[in-house]
């Protein structure tokens, strides 16, 4: 019973999201040219989308900043992706996101589930030297305050 027990304990802690005073994840993920990134100690903001309509409406809000507005404010956004079908993905999504300029991160497997999510918001890390400070979730309309627009 005892080891049946540590499973359990070690799978909730496996998927309870990284907590605030935690390391952030070693996170290494394709972008939309297939080229790895990942996430460093210098970046400040981590920004997830688990939802095609909360990445749309990050995607529209990028779109009418610069080119380096997420490299300037240390900031790296993911997107997963992994519940869409295969063949979208190809021959659609992955098309639509090389005219983005900026790096979109792409989680195609179960890595999201290492970080906490809620229906309709983007999950938001703030870090530290690589450490998790906060995590927020952030209604898509409510970007902007995100960088202190």
């Amino acid at each position: 019973m005892k080891p049946l027990i540590a499973l359990l304990m070690t799978a909730l802690t496996l998927f309870a999201g990284v907590p605030a005073g935690q390391p952030f994840p070693e996170t290494v993920l394709p972008d939309q040219f297939g080229t790895q990134q990942q996430v460093t100690a210098s970046d400040r903001i981590v920004l997830i989308s688990f939802e095609k309509g909360v990445s749309t409406a990050v995607n529209d809000y990028l779109q009418g900043k610069p080119k380096t507005f997420l490299t300037t404010h240390y900031a790296k956004f993911i997107s997963d992706i992994s519940p869409m079908p295969t063949l979208i993905t190809k021959m659609f999504a992955l098309p639509k996101m090389r005219d983005y300029g900026y790096p979109v991160l792409l989680i195609y497997d179960d890595a999201g589930k290492a970080f906490e999510k809620k229906e309709g918001m983007l999950s938001v890390y703030r870090l530290e030297s690589g450490t998790v400070v906060s995590v927020d979730f952030v209604a898509p309309s409510a970007l902007a305050t995100v960088f202190g627009e």
